[in-house]
């Protein structure tokens, strides 16, 4: 992960911390970029997580009518080109060919209904039957005003333990900062204590590291060690002191790409917890050393042993 640091001089500045150095590589000038957070991912339960959930106290009721809501705003979803085009944005349909992009323009100019055209007909069938479907087997049910976003460290160190910083920019101009309890996970999710809470601390003071650099649509992790006073006042019940970073605790996270999801219950107070498990103990595995200069039947080897292991359940 790679992330802006507005205290360093010069556009083609790169500090490195020793644990994102893999291999030596000095004759290397070149970096290779393979995702640009610019946008804010919207947030979706799945049957692990609501069974989770639901062990820690949440209603079923709760799920029930997001679920029904979101089988109307599908079905509903059809009938105009604007509806059409979230729909197919925010589930990522047709991206490629820009299909969302391309049905809002034609929205722009007037026309919010294809009724009479075959093929758009066809296009809308097909991505409700895709959305339906989803909700039906694997209960990928969406959350409004909650995200799933990628997690950074604080490196500027101006958080406190289990506090975070969201800030939420969309491409329109919209600018809003999370502020309050936030309900924490990372898929996949199969231990209670794999959610957990954290305080989102809202707008940022006018001399933080955050006003002058936001680091838009990720999940600012504190690196620090104390329990924030604010949050025992708060729910005092339900954290605990220590020294394990939040991130662990979320399925044996890091802050390598790993993505969190991020549910405000100042927004969704019905997704308070009664209880909070502790976390699992998540230990790296150990590191595997060779007695010789490695090649690429060592590569080959390793990768093998990834694929094997690497089994979906």
């Amino acid at each position: 992960m790679i992330s802006i640091d507005h205290t360093l001089n010069g556009s083609n500045v790169l500090s490195l911390r020793r644990s994102m150095i893999k291999f030596d590589a000095p004759s290397s000038t070149e970096i290779e970029i393979s995702r640009a957070i610019d946008q804010p991912t919207p947030y979706y339960l799945n049957r692990p997580l609501i069974m989770i959930l639901e062990g820690l106290g949440i209603p079923y009721q709760v799920f029930q009518d997001f679920q029904d809501h979101a089988i109307r705003e599908t079905q509903a979803a059809t009938q105009r080109l604007s509806a059409a085009a979230y729909l197919l944005q925010i589930h990522g349909l047709g991206q490629s060919f820009r299909l969302p992009s391309t049905l809002q323009n034609i929205a722009k100019l007037g026309l919010d209904s294809l009724a009479q055209d075959s093929f758009f007909n066809l296009l809308f069938r097909i991505a409700v039957y895709h959305v339906l479907r989803d909700l039906k087997y694997r209960a990928r049910i969406p959350i409004p005003n909650a995200w799933n976003l990628v997690g950074v460290a604080d490196t500027h160190r101006y958080l406190r333990e289990n506090e975070v910083f969201v800030c939420i920019s969309h491409r329109e101009g919209d600018v809003s900062y999370l502020e309050g309890p936030v309900l924490i996970s990372r898929s996949p999710t199969i231990h209670p204590g794999d959610v957990q809470l954290a305080y989102a601390i809202g707008t940022p003071s006018g001399e933080s590291c955050f006003a002058k650099e936001s680091l838009p649509n990720t999940i600012v992790f504190s690196v620090r060690g104390e329990l924030c006073s604010v949050l025992i006042v708060l729910v005092s019940s339900l954290f605990s002191a220590g020294e394990r970073p939040l991130p662990t605790c979320l399925g044996g996270g890091d802050l390598d790409g790993d993505a969190y999801n991020v549910l405000p219950l100042k927004d969704h107070p019905y997704f308070t917890p009664k209880h909070i498990y502790e976390p699992a103990e998540y230990p790296p595995p150990l590191k595997e050393y060779v007695d010789w200069s490695c090649t690429m039947a060592d590569v080959a080897n390793f990768f093998m042993k990834y694929v094997v292991s690497d089994v979906s359940v």
